[in-house]
């Protein structure tokens, strides 16, 4: 006995809900029937029992509550028999088979893969793929009303007695309905992350192409990256903030190695001796640079470290192992240096040999000793380092590597640390040996997908596509402004969102993130955008969007980030008004814009020097560019000392007095929290030999009394003397015992907890600290102002006793 069940019920004419209830239908085995016929079945009905047509309900309902069965070949409604009442067409179209439907998007799917080369992607509705097609490697969906449309016309034809030609609707299907119909193929879907495509108005054969393109040309580096060094035995870490913690020398994170210098040094990484991760770095010492096809201020470093574990066999060998069986890049196209030797180390054999084993010729390995040679500050540890390049050409590769030849560019970069320096010039070896190695995210992309401008690679495509949205304009023949646009505000997407609380300012991690955002804004302007105009929101949502999945501080600090740009805009547009009357004050006395007055526009307005040019060519003036340059030199030296900062020898920071130091922010947060509020929280730190800096959210400047008590409290628990206990534990057991943490999410799963005395002070931390608060000294208020809109900074001291 065949016996079908109704359970779904079409929705209003050429909605696509039907063709979603045939798929339905057809994977549970049940029947599905379309709601005019079902309708009519029903009047049928009516008609015969003399029921009242309002009373019935409508026809979902009807298909919810009543049971319509095909037994051996009859069709019973409630038991009733009702063949004979529903016309032989009727019938016929009740009858489960194979729609065209389905045949239409099998006719489809077959010749995608013809296109394609066989690539499993599938057309389909859009709710009923991910049922249908669980495993394919790729789906895009197209408007259901392309489908319900062919089945209506195939149904129509039959209606009048007609003969359909079904080949002939397939084909019209791939050459017209596609192109007429399909307003978005969206999302392609690979390895769960999603690209989207408009294909308005392409013929089935153009929007292929175009997610091909996608397909082929897109590399997720940092998934293949990291579970490649998984699969060898590392545990992948969370990235590090951009802004450092604990960690004065620098104002940034600059790169993969920065925030691991501990661990380098031999602190135990919780995590163990075999670790992996993509780092957010920021570097602002060559900003000037920005604009061309590979510089970015913002970047992600890719890395993977041995502390104390494997040497160079296994890194050199995972190296070219990645290379060329994950990222398939050719031998051919490979060359490396080694280091060369010089009075105090010896020439790298044993890296030269690997390589050579590995299959790179005698002729591709070059030596050198700068660039193959590497140390944090002037003393301790270092070691030789090996480097990759890749042949970015299509010019004939020459058997012989000239390191001076910038069309092998570098990749990648393997730090072997066995050695360390002494303060008299000497070099021993090391008992425990690191390695330290680092690969650039952007520029490995371009090359994987064989472009030469990395800002063309895939990474940064939605962001240059929405900037030509917005300006009307083609990145060809803009790509300065618009390479510098996208950089700026990428690196400031990622600075506001940062733990720290940065918020634009004169001073510090402030100053960048406020000249970063005005200096995109004056390439804006350059480009002709509206500035009023929401456009640096929608550039920002675009670079959020593609990071999110990465870093949870860009979706948790979204609006933060937005407010952020607003602001920035707003103040920036007055500061230029005010910079025009400035100029006009300048020219009213003076026959040229001297490199004083041309420098004083620019840092103090943020006028740059072509703006002054050009404001001073209307009114007939000349201007002192050259003596401009000249200033503006001397402040680009200025500021690249401050951002750039000084490694020093092992972990910074770490002297006796600013591990003092260190261990008095955690008494200063903990007595805010008593006096100002459970609120407080550290937004940032900065630590020297002279004084600490500890910056916190509150609403008001603080009292004469609020500081005396903040005082009072920290000294109390000096005096004391509170043990400063250290363990390492769970994550989650860490928060479940109450330790301070903002964004949790960024620590590993194995944490370590300082607490003070009988939970004084309970934070998660990895800096430096002294045994008992006893070492610390007197604790004093030197300062306390304002550091950001919300945001108050108190510098303190620690006296002798």
């Amino acid at each position: 006995m065949t016996k079908y069940k109704v359970i779904a019920v079409d929705g209003p004419s050429g909605s696509g809900k039907g063709t979603i209830c045939k798929e339905l239908a057809k994977i549970t085995g049940y029947f599905y029937v379309d709601s005019g016929v079902y309708y009519r079945a029903i009047t049928y009905l009516v008609q015969k029992n003399n029921v009242d047509p309002e009373d019935i309900p409508s026809a979902v309902k009807l298909g919810e509550a009543m049971n319509l069965e095909v037994i051996d070949g009859k069709y019973i409604l409630n038991g009733e028999d009702v063949s004979t009442l529903i016309r032989t067409e009727e019938i016929n179209k009740m009858l489960p088979k194979l729609t065209p439907v389905e045949e239409i998007r099998n006719v489809v799917n077959a010749h995608v893969r013809n296109l394609t080369n066989n690539k499993n992607i599938i057309i389909d509705g859009r709710d009923t793929t991910t049922v249908l097609f669980p495993d394919a490697d790729y789906k895009f969906y197209v408007d259901c009303d392309v489908l319900v449309r062919a089945q209506r016309r195939y149904d129509q034809e039959i209606e009048m007695g007609l003969s359909p030609d079904f080949e002939e609707i397939k084909e019209n299907i791939i050459k017209r309905d596609l192109k007429d119909t399909t307003r978005e193929i969206a999302p392609l879907i690979r390895n769960s992350s999603q690209i989207y495509i408009d294909t308005t108005n392409d013929t089935i054969e153009e929007s292929v192409k175009k997610i091909m393109d996608k397909i082929e040309n897109k590399v997720n580096l940092k998934k293949l990256y990291i579970d490649f060094f998984v699969s060898k035995g590392h545990k992948q870490i969370p990235s590090a903030p951009v802004v450092p913690e604990n960690d004065p020398s620098v104002l940034f994170n600059t790169a993969g190695m920065q925030p691991l210098i501990p661990f380098l040094m031999g602190a135990h990484h919780p995590y163990g001796t075999r670790l992996t991760d993509y780092q957010k770095c920021v570097r602002t010492n060559d900003l000037d640079n920005i604009g061309d096809t590979y510089h970015h201020t913002f970047f992600e470093m890719l890395g993977n470290w041995s502390l104390g574990d494997y040497f160079k066999k296994e890194a050199i060998s995972w190296s070219f192992e990645f290379l060329t069986e994950v990222l398939h890049i050719p031998v051919e196209r490979l060359a490396v240096t080694v280091f060369a030797g010089d009075d105090s180390i010896p020439f790298d054999q044993e890296s030269h040999d690997i390589w050579v084993s590995l299959g790179i010729p005698e002729e591709r390995i070059a030596r050198t000793v700068e660039d193959n040679f590497w140390i944090a500050g002037e003393t301790g540890p270092c070691g030789t380092d090996s480097e990759m390049f890749y042949w970015r050409s299509n010019d004939p590769i020459p058997e012989k590597f000239d390191t001076e030849d910038n069309r092998w560019v570098e990749i990648w970069n393997d730090v072997f640390m066995q050695y360390e320096k002494h303060e008299d010039g000497s070099i021993t070896e090391l008992p425990k040996k690191n390695v330290d190695t680092g690969m650039g995210c952007e520029r490995t992309t371009a090359i994987l997908e064989g472009k030469n401008d990395n800002y063309q690679s895939s990474i940064w495509a939605p962001i240059m596509e929405e900037i030509e949205n917005i300006t009307g304009l083609t990145y060809e023949g803009n790509e300065k402004a618009m390479r510098i646009i996208g950089d700026h505000l990428r690196s400031a997407v990622f600075i506001s969102a940062d733990p720290a609380g940065i918020k634009p300012s004169n001073t510090d991690q402030g100053y960048i993130l406020r000249r970063l955002i005005r200096r995109a804004i004056r390439y804006a302007k350059s480009l002709n955008i509206e500035i009023n105009s929401n456009w640096e929101e929608r550039i920002a949502s675009k670079i959020m969007d593609e990071y999110e999945e990465y870093y949870s501080e860009i979706k948790q600090n979204r609006n933060i980030v937005l407010e952020v740009l607003k602001n920035e805009k707003v103040k920036f547009n007055r500061t230029l008004e005010k910079g025009l009357k400035e100029f006009e004050k300048i020219a009213s006395t003076k026959t040229e814009i001297d490199a004083t007055d041309a420098f004083h526009l620019y840092d103090t307005f943020g006028f740059p020097i072509e703006l002054t040019e050009e404001v001073a060519k209307e009114r007939n003036l000349s201007v002192d560019v050259e003596g401009f340059k000249v200033k503006f030199k001397e402040h680009q030296e200025l500021s690249r000392s401050q951002s750039q900062g000084k490694f020093k020898g092992g972990l910074a920071g770490n002297s006796e007095i600013e591990t003092r130091y260190h261990t008095a922010t955690h008494l200063l947060n903990a007595a805010l929290k008593k006096v100002i509020g459970p609120s407080v929280h550290q937004l940032g730190s900065n630590i020297t030999e002279e004084r600490l800096r500890f910056d916190f959210p509150c609403d008001h400047k603080m009292t004469e009394e609020e500081k005396a008590e903040v005082e009072n409290l920290v000294n109390e628990w000096i005096q004391a003397g509170l043990d400063v206990k250290v363990e390492e534990m769970k994550k989650e057991d860490a928060v479940a015992s109450g330790a301070e943490c903002m964004f949790i999410e960024r620590y590993p799963d194995i944490v370590t907890v300082y607490t003070i005395g009988d939970n004084v002070s309970k934070e998660l931390c990895g800096g430096p600290h002294v045994k008992n608060t006893k070492e610390l000294g007197h604790f004093k208020i030197k300062k306390e102002e304002s550091s950001s809109s919300g945001v108050r900074r108190i510098k303190a001291i620690l006296e002798s006793e």
